[in-house]
């Protein structure tokens, strides 16, 4: 009934005041809560205090973030939450080229310096290490789900195919390219002058075929659509 009534990511916390005999039997079938996922807590009123500083972990975020141009006598573009690790949070508004100091402000704090350029699209990772923050791009070609991956994690780069099927006719394919922000622009978009896919049939002895490739905008690393009509 509980998970019934609310999102499946929420997690309940329950404090069992003292009832009645008659009541007991209904108040003990909340602690069903602690078996489901995310799993909750159900407390008495002494453990109280607990359940609080697990609450707060969840609705008191412990990051906020605040975005200024550098060089300018411009307003800070207001204050940010951190998104979670599975879902993207973009600033809704324009920013203009140039550079830009973020700062975070929370149990620990970090300011650093970003630039961007037209057209950019810059997913950032917050990471936090006994107490310590860092600040590094987040490597959209190793975390996507994807069809296929060449490269490895330890790698500097990694390529994700993220559509591969055929349609009337023709291959259409989708694939990003992407660098180690642990060794490639740790805190830019990965950018690539030119790019070459050799795209080649598995069945013996391929007819030679045309490949048109185009780059694609819209996301956090440099990505491109593939089309090969006589496929």
């Amino acid at each position: 009934m509980l998970r019934a009534e609310f999102p499946p990511e929420v997690a309940f916390g329950v404090v069992a005041f003292p009832v009645g005999k008659e009541e007991q039997v209904v108040q003990g079938e909340f602690q069903i809560v602690e078996k489901l996922m995310p799993a909750g807590k159900f407390v008495p009123p002494e453990r109280v205090d607990e359940l609080a500083a697990w609450l707060r972990t969840g609705l008191n975020p412990r990051v906020r973030f605040a975005l200024e141009p550098v060089g300018s006598d411009a307003q800070p573009l207001g204050g940010l939450l951190a998104g979670s690790a599975d879902s993207d949070n973009w600033y809704v508004g324009k920013l203009a080229p140039g550079r830009y100091r973020l700062r975070v402000a929370g149990d620990a704090g970090l300011v650093s310096d970003i630039a961007l350029s037209p057209s950019d699209r810059l997913l950032l990772d917050l990471i936090e290490d006994r107490g310590r923050l860092t600040l590094q791009r987040h490597w959209y070609a190793d975390w996507v789900q994807a069809v296929a991956k060449a490269g490895k994690p330890a790698d500097p780069w990694r390529m994700a195919l993220l559509q591969n099927h055929a349609k009337r006719g023709a291959a259409e394919l989708f694939a990003v390219i992407d660098g180690n922000p642990a060794l490639v622009n740790a805190l830019e978009p990965t950018r690539i002058g030119d790019v070459w896919f050799d795209v080649t049939p598995t069945v013996p002895a391929p007819e030679p075929v045309a490949v048109r490739w185009r780059a694609e905008g819209g996301f956090p690393a440099p990505a491109w659509a593939l089309a090969a009509p006589g496929w």
